[in-house]
Order: C-alpha cells, then structure tokens, then sequence
C-alpha cells in the first residue's frame, strides 16, 4: 500500500483488555472503518484476525504477540484455518512484539504493545517497507521438541528451515505460497537426501539418515550459537553441502543415530554408557578426534582411526557414559508444574564430536539427552488420637517426613475415591480422586494414577460435577491438551476446562498442575464456574473417567463421591514445603499438620480419609499417599 496515515482504533474486551479479534463482531464492536485495528494473539488462527478484521472495514490489521519475538511472516492469506471458508485479504496485516500490555498495569507487556496503546484514538503512519526473514534460521515458537513420548528419546533428528518459506503453490500459476511448519523444513530435509543419495548411490537409508543428521550445524542456528538445545533442534540445521561431503557416518544400534539415555527418576547418582559405531565408506584412511560439549559425558576412546574400505566400510565402537552425582538430582528444579512450567522437563543434554585430524572432511555430531528428575521421599505417618470438639468435630494431627535427598510438599486433599487397579498402562489407569477447597472459591481435583506417563497430555481427564445428585452431570472439568483445546493443535500443556455439561459452553480455563513423567494430576476450577454460591447449594457429587485423547481407548472409570464446599466433611488444603533429608534450616524435612473430621457432615458426605500428594516423590503409588479416616468414635 502507499505511504498513509490512518487513525488508530485498538479493540479491546469489556475489562479494557485487548481483544484476541476472533470474530467479525468483535472488530465491529470498536469501530474500525477506516482505521488501523489492533489485536493480540491467542485462540483464534492469526490470520483469522485480519480476515475478520477486513470484514468490519478495518484498513490494516496489526497484532501483539504473547511472546518477545516477531511472529512469522504469512504470506498471501488466501484461507481461514480456523473454519476452512476461502479468503482473500487485501489489506496490511502486520505483527509486532510483545507480551500483551495489560492496561491495568502500567509499564506492562513490549514497548511496542505499549506504543500501540497509547496511540489508540489517534493516528498512525504507514509506509512500505522491505524486511528480512530471520526466523527460517530458529525454532519456531511452535514447533515441538523432545523427549520422545514413551522412551524419553531424543526428537528431533535435525532441523530445517520452515518459518515462512515461499515454495510453489498449487493454483497460483507463479505467485508461489509462503508456508511455515513441516510442509516446508521437511521437503528441505528430503532434497538433502536426495543429494546425499545421489553421491553415495550404494547407500540405504540408514546411512543417508545418518549422514544428514551427522553433519547438521548447530552453529547455523541463529538462536543457539553458543549454547545448542538438542532437545529443541537435534544436531542442528542441515546443510547439503556438508551431508554429500561425509564419507563417514556415526550410527547407533536403535537407528536414531543420537544417544538416548531415557528417563531417570532417583535419589542418587546417575551412571550409563551407550555406543555409537562409526563406519567409514570412503576410499581414504581418516583420523577422527572425540570429544564432548559437557564434561558429564565422556567418551572412549579418544581417537579412532578408520581405514579406507568399500562398500562394506570400515568400523570402530565409541562408548559415551553420561554421569550425574547426586548432587545435581538434589540441586534440580522441582517437579511442580508451576516450577519448571507447564509441560516442562529437566533435561541434560548435549553432544559428541567427531572432528577429523587432517583434511577437508566434516565433523560429524551426536545429540545426546537424558530426561532426569530427583526425588523426594514424603511419607505420611500415623495420625494422632481424635479429640472431640464442638459440634462433633473431631481433631487430630498427622505427622509428615521427607527422608528423600531432594526437596518435597505435602499438598492435603480430602480423598473421596479409590479404584482398583486395572492394569491399563500404557493408558490412564486411576487409583485415587481426592479434592480441595479454599475461601477464595478456588477448587482442586487430584487424580493419582497406579503408573506414569511422559506427559499427561496425551490423557483426558473428566471430573463429571453432579450437583442435582440424580446421576447426571451439571459441569464437568476437563484436563486435556490446552493446544488442542485453544489453538487447534497439541502443545504437550496439560489444561483444566470447566465444561457447561448442560449448554457444551466453555466457563473457564486453567494451566491444570500436571507434571511430565509422573502420575499425578490436578486440576483446577472455581465455585464460581460451577454455580456454587456460599449459603446456597454448595455440595455435589463428583466421579472421574480418563481415556487416551489420541484415540479414545484405554478408558477407566471411577464410582462417585460426594463433596460440600461450605463445610467439608474432612478438612483440606494444607500445604507444607519438606526440606531434604538432614535438613537443618528450614524448611525442615518433618512436619505437623492438623486435620479435622466433622462427624455430622461425614454421615451426609462421606469421605474415604485424606490423599498427601507429593509431586517430587517417586511416580506411581508413592506420589499420593492414602491416609484413611479410621475410627472418629
């Protein structure tokens, strides 16, 4: 478009919030004929925005990012991912930096958010510009990254460019399309292949795939230069001219030509080895020195030297041990997801590097990652003799010890329900539901399963919410993958939604507590979302079933519970931090916490005892222990 100037016009949301722009009315809403509407990002595609935006009469389009970085250029906007409808966007749509201003707090979100801001109700320039692309040389903030579901195995192999790639677009005739994700980087990565196949025609895919791998650059990565995220980018960027290079190429036993240590949970020292072979095809003799990028990972030998070979190539075995002392489990972040972050993980990780002594031949990388996570030991003790009280309720104490060497919680929940074990792993198989309440409103479900999974977004979780108490559900709470839910796409974020059972609509979202690699899982609501208003009805009936999200098997389901917010039968929502074994200082690894029992509220809404749940304990029955009631009188 020519250089303009047009008046501003941000849309913003009844709170004053900016408005995610996900619909033509929202847009309507502020006005927009004529003017520069703003927007951020979040739910609805990005696109989407400028075609609702378009729609209303807005002149351009432009959205604040949730994050620091320049969101990918799109290219011509020809379709609305969202509901599959044609379009044809003809007016600017730009992108600037955020986090989101909140106007509720001043000095809030990017300077440039803040600029956009403050200009709302005025007028702003606009003039055509050329900018560069430098996102195809990161990760994209979309794009996943390891472990591997499962195993804990390094993904991805390597990376290629796919931010905002112009490649031939069916129907264009020569206008091409610009395209970011996969369907760009891995056609990239599948031309090196062919390449690498086309000098080494006596290859099979084995050899190909390790030689891009091999000879993948972290360095390139404009992102990464000194510090490589194997977790996030593999061994690096392909790069042709190094993969048809090689006439050596580095393999392991399980063809992911990476060293995978897996996942580790433990209150001591972690030792292990692994191999890789290499195997030189070429016609020279070469010397490879070996070395590692962190001094947890040795290798052995040193230096190997391979001579020339045909087809058969010549071989020597490398050895890499991994080690971390105890030391570095006790150190480790906590578990807690709202530690590390939803979908988090602890990871070490790295690489071997083959650099040859002489000659022109590439040095060859071997990603290597290892999941780990150190342990607390939480155990409940014996509760205390009840001493009675007024109105029949019922005190006593119970004692708690961490003899772990990492640090842990006890996080009190009345425990209402407890399902045999079924043996469904790798699906969700439920041992205990318990719940707690605070007077702010907020509500938590605690799911304990008999096993643990990588990440607990491949599961859904529905707490059904039956407060008529005539077997069907008024709400129900739903842990599953929050990318899945708000984006169209898994992110490995466990969310909590509560659900309208009545009218399908969605009431609220939450980051649900959910660590990787465990069994527990927590999920959050309010009383508010559920209709339970103090001095009202205020108890319900509450039973889980859990199914695999991916593809609907593996379900297990719970009998029901009852629960009243306004006076639990059973009190809940302790919360004590354990220090480590040996602790001196606090937080000492031995606790007191009180407990209550109201015996009248017991014989309306009976409760099985209390679950202590301890996301740094072991997975499995250890990270929910069961305290029953045992006799009140």
């Amino acid at each position: 478009m020519p250089s303009t100037t047009l008046p501003v016009k941000v849309v913003r949301n009844a709170d004053n919030t900016v408005s995610l722009g996900c619909s033509v009315a929202a847009f309507q809403a502020a006005n927009v004929t004529g003017a520069v509407a703003v927007v951020a990002r979040g739910t609805c595609g990005r696109v989407a925005k400028a075609i609702y935006g378009q729609a209303a009469g807005a002149a351009a389009v432009v959205m604040i990012n949730t994050d620091s970085t320049l969101p990918p250029f799109e290219g011509k906007i020809r379709q609305n991912p969202d509901t599959g409808e044609a379009a044809d966007v003809t007016i600017p749509f730009l992108g600037v930096v955020g986090p989101v201003p909140n106007p509720a707090v001043a000095g809030s979100g990017s300077a440039e958010g803040q600029a956009l801001l403050a200009a709302d109700g005025g007028t702003a320039a606009l003039a055509p510009s050329q900018i560069g692309n430098p996102g195809y040389l990161r990760a994209a903030g979309f794009s996943s990254g390891g472990p591997r579901f499962g195993d804990s195995a390094p993904k991805p192999e390597v990376s290629a460019p796919g931010v905002s790639v112009l490649s031939a677009g069916v129907g264009t005739g020569s206008a091409g399309i610009v395209e970011s994700g996969t369907s760009m980087a891995a056609p990239m990565t599948s031309g090196v292949a062919v390449l690498v196949r086309q000098t080494h025609p006596s290859w099979g895919p084995a050899q190909v795939k390790a030689a891009i791998a091999n000879t993948a650059q972290a360095s390139a990565l404009s992102s990464t230069p000194t510090a490589p995220n194997a977790r996030i980018t593999g061994a690096g960027l392909v790069k042709a001219d190094r993969a048809v290079s090689t006439d050596v190429v580095a393999t392991t036993a399980d063809n992911l030509d990476s060293l995978a240590f897996g996942f580790f949970e433990g209150s001591g020292a972690f030792s292990q080895s692994k191999t890789f072979t290499l195997t030189n095809y070429g016609p020279s003799s070469v010397t490879y020195n070996l070395g590692s990028s962190s001094g947890a990972l040795t290798v052995s030998p040193t230096s190997v030297t391979l001579a020339p070979s045909g087809t058969t190539g010549d071989s020597a075995t490398v050895t890499a041990t991994l080690s971390l002392p105890a030391s570095a489990l006790a150190g480790a972040p906590s578990n807690d997801t709202f530690v590390v972050g939803p979908g988090g993980v602890q990871t070490a990780r790295g690489a071997v590097t083959a650099t040859p002594s002489a000659g022109s031949a590439p040095s060859l990388r071997i990603p290597y990652l290892l999941a780990f996570r150190g342990e607390s030991n939480v155990a409940a003790g014996v509760l205390a003799p009840y001493a009675k009280g007024a109105n029949n309720v019922f005190t006593t104490s119970l004692p708690v010890a961490n003899t772990g060497i990492h640090s842990g919680t006890a996080d009190v929940y009345a425990w209402g329900i407890h399902d045999d074990q079924e043996n469904h792993n790798p699906g969700p198989d439920v041992r205990d539901v318990g719940v707690q309440s605070f007077n702010d409103g907020t509500i938590v479900f605690a799911i304990s399963n008999y096993d643990a999974t990588s990440t607990q977004a491949v599961t859904e979780y529905d707490v059904a919410i039956d407060e008529q108490r005539n077997g069907k559900p008024d709400f129900v709470v739903i842990g599953v993958d929050l990318g899945a839910v708000l984006a169209g796409s898994y992110n490995g974020q466990l969310g909590s939604f509560t659900l309208d059972a009545k009218t399908g609509n969605l009431v609220h979202a939450f980051f649900a507590e959910a660590p990787t690699n465990s069994s527990v899982v927590e999920l959050p609501t309010t009383a508010a979302d559920l209709g339970l208003v103090h001095g009202a009805n205020t108890s319900f009936n509450y039973a889980v079933n859990t199914f695999s999200a991916l593809d609907g098997s593996h379900t297990d389901s719970t009998s029901a519970a009852a629960y009243d917010l306004a006076k639990p039968a059973v009190s809940t929502g302790a919360f004590v931090d354990l220090g480590p074994a040996g602790a001196t200082t606090a937080p000492l690894p031995s606790a007191t916490i009180p407990l209550a029992v109201d015996y009248g509220k017991l014989q309306v809404n009976p409760a099985l005892g209390w679950l202590v749940v301890s996301t740094d304990d072991p997975s499995g029955p250890a990270m929910a222990d069961e305290v029953p009631i045992g006799t009140v009188k």
